[in-house]
């Protein structure tokens, strides 16, 4: 009989022991996810670094609008670091966009018989490029779904010319000249106004608007270009402000 009692209060004992390592375990597991939410709220509550790609509407102004009359598309990227947790951020920015070409079908000149020039249908362009490089100060004073911003931007932008001569020779074409006929840089400082809309922790859509003013510089003018029945080129150059407006769309992720 004492026996069984002994045995009824062991078994009671370890019902008693088993219950409180189940208390026990319950709140470290409670604890634990505790700890680890908060820990994900503040490090969502970060501001982190981010890499913004997008298209753009470039449109000259002023001098440069005389020459380039019209919106041209394009495309930027750019490196956004925080300062140290404060509303400010610093970067890079670098851009590109096309210009626009004429082009004109001609006859090349592949050789000679008996005096004679011997052709080769062919087409000649000349196109114009522009690239942009800033150093990027701006200040984002929010970091939830929706965190409008203002930019400062201090740089230089480019400004190129290519004429390309192609032949076409049964059913394929080549290159058969290359060569940068106008290669021009500016000074250029600007500011900007942008929003970004939080998708999910990482991805967040864009669009900004930036004004640019391009100090004076040499560059093509698109509209007194005129290309020969033979290929010839002829151009003339324009010196003046570089200003323009650009208009952006597209995507930022944060990591």
């Amino acid at each position: 009989m004492a026996r069984a009692l002994h045995k009824a209060n062991e078994i009671r004992a370890m019902k008693k022991l088993i219950f409180v390592l189940g208390i026990i375990f319950t709140a470290s597991l409670t604890l634990s996810a505790q700890c680890h939410n908060q820990r994900q709220q503040v490090k969502d509550k970060n501001k982190r670094p981010s890499i913004s790609f997008g298209f753009q509407l470039a449109d000259p102004m002023e001098n440069l609008g005389a020459s380039y009359r019209s919106a041209y598309i394009g495309m930027e990227g750019a490196v956004m670091i925080n300062v140290r947790q404060t509303p400010f951020e610093i970067g890079t920015s670098f851009a590109w966009a096309y210009l626009g070409s004429q082009q004109r079908n001609i006859a090349l000149v592949v050789g000679e018989v008996d005096g004679q020039n011997i052709h080769s249908n062919g087409s000649k362009k000349f196109s114009h490029d522009n690239f942009r490089g800033y150093l990027v100060g701006r200040f984002k004073p929010f970091n939830g779904r929706v965190q409008p911003y203002a930019d400062f931007l201090a740089g230089a932008q480019g400004f190129t010319s290519t004429a390309v001569t192609e032949r076409t020779n049964s059913g394929y074409t080549e290159i058969v000249a290359k060569e940068k006929l106008e290669r021009n840089v500016s000074p250029s400082f600007g500011y900007g106004f942008g929003l970004k809309l939080r998708l999910n922790r990482y991805v967040l859509v864009e669009t900004k608007y930036q004004y640019l003013h391009g100090q004076f510089a040499t560059f093509t003018n698109p509209t007194t270009t005129h290309i020969s029945s033979n290929g010839e080129l002829h151009y003339e150059t324009a010196t003046g402000s570089t200003t323009m407006q650009v208009f952006h769309i597209g995507m930022s992720f944060e990591f």
